[in-house]
């Protein structure tokens, strides 16, 4: 068996969009139909360069009296003929070609996943990743619904409906956007899938969020807790949509979501801890009435209570005298 290398025709991602063999030489590459690899390129001429290989076994590409003769990758010079030992990348035309040999190592296998994750599961089809958006809006306009105190108004409805569907649109758009400049596709309906969970899951932490406020009115230090929490649900959306884009292994994506909503958290927090006042106007106070049973609600007595009040009331002399 003769010398065996690989013409491989490179996308403008730098990926392999065809891979031809070659196993006899001269092989010449041109825009006429009469080479032996044919280029798709107005700017490639008829036999625009010729694959050689001399009695050494050494290739060179050759040009073949071309127009615009061939460049290496990254390198303004033309050249007449080219040394290729292993592997070379050159660009004809504005077609970008890399030659590797058949005895070029290739990098190990990634171990398959045996199973789909959880948002993998909700996205395999387009239909069923529609049917979890539909899935997701329902029940969170519904739970709305429900906890609404206003007089129901189907004007009203219909609004908030829409308003949260052009929500969703835009959110999803963005990132159909970016599946289709890293992947050439849109999944539209995959990433509203997903939108839509992700917004299910506000939407219960919101909820567990007023009740512990209206239980327990805990401190100021809650707010780095919520913080948290909300770093938590948009790693997951970062993981989720890039998990339709990319197929890198799950591991990688969420440790890089993670890394990512904790930096912008972090940063969050300063700003929140820099612009917050010692002293303020307003009661640093709120929660929403809750439907519980009186047992479940934490009081005190009349005395605790101001004895409470009498301890404030001294720490707020106190710091107003050392101004």
């Amino acid at each position: 068996m003769g010398r065996i290398v690989f013409v491989e025709v490179m996308n403008r991602r730098h990926r392999v969009s065809e891979r031809i063999r070659v196993d006899s030489f001269p092989a010449a590459i041109g825009r006429a139909y009469t080479n032996d690899i044919i280029l798709d390129d107005s700017y490639v001429s008829e036999t625009h360069a010729v694959l050689t290989c001399d009695e050494e076994g050494t290739l060179h590409l050759k040009d073949g009296g071309s127009k615009n003769g061939i460049r290496r990758e990254g390198q303004s010079n033309k050249v007449s003929d080219l040394e290729i030992s292993g592997e070379a990348t050159v660009r004809i035309g504005r077609t970008l070609l890399r030659i590797r040999e058949s005895s070029y190592g290739v990098t190990p296998a990634l171990a398959e996943q045996s199973q789909y994750g959880f948002f993998q599961r909700i996205t395999r089809t387009g239909s069923l990743a529609f049917l979890a958006f539909i899935a997701s809006f329902v029940m969170i306009y519904g739970y709305d619904f429900i906890r609404s105190y206003e007089r129901f108004s189907p004007s009203h409805v219909l609004g908030s409906v829409l308003a949260g569907v052009m929500l969703f649109a835009l959110w999803s758009g963005v990132w159909s956007l970016i599946n289709r400049l890293v992947a050439h596709s849109f999944c539209f309906l995959k990433h509203m899938a997903v939108a839509g969970v992700i917004a299910l899951c506000l939407t219960a932490a919101y909820t567990a969020d007023e009740y512990v406020l209206f239980l327990f009115s805990p401190g100021y230090a809650y707010i780095y807790f919520e913080l948290a929490g909300l770093a938590a649900i948009f790693a997951m959306a970062l993981y989720a949509h890039t998990a339709i884009i990319s197929h890198a292994p799950r591991r990688r994506s969420a440790i890089t979501a993670c890394i990512v909503a904790i930096f912008i958290f972090s940063f969050t927090s300063i700003f929140f801890s820099l612009g917050r006042s010692e002293f303020s106007r307003n009661l640093d106070y709120e929660a929403n009435l809750k439907p519980l049973g009186k047992d479940w609600i934490y009081s005190i007595s009349n005395t605790e209570f101001f004895e409470g009040l009498e301890i404030l009331k001294n720490e707020v002399d106190s710091m107003a005298g050392e101004l």
